[in-house]
């Protein structure tokens, strides 16, 4: 695994077609780690896992997923660790500001 590739910057971020954008909160993290009764993700089956990623986020294995946040890093790369575990193939964490158009 080469951890330099997981990352992008928003002039790469460009030139992918049709990416999953997925903004990281603190509230979307606790919602992604834990259910309603407080079982975290590492204790569920990996199936499970993996079809609530894609329910939830839109998520599936081939799905292109940029990852970004306006708070701490480090839970983009928890949830991208928790995308490689799952099986997904391209992932990257955004280095640098969002660019408004790609929402458009």
């Amino acid at each position: 695994m080469n951890i330099e590739r997981w990352f992008i910057t928003p002039e790469e971020l460009r030139r992918i077609e049709n990416p999953c954008l997925v903004h990281l909160t603190s509230e979307r993290m606790n919602d992604i780690e834990t259910d309603e009764n407080e079982n975290y993700w590492k204790y569920r089956p990996f199936d499970q896992v993996r079809e609530i990623i894609a329910i939830k986020y839109g998520i599936t294995l081939e799905t292109f997923a940029v990852l970004y946040t306006e708070e701490e890093l480090m839970m983009a790369a928890r949830f991208a660790w928790l995308l490689y575990w799952i099986g997904c193939k391209h992932i990257r964490i955004l280095v640098g500001q969002i660019d408004p158009s790609l929402f458009v």
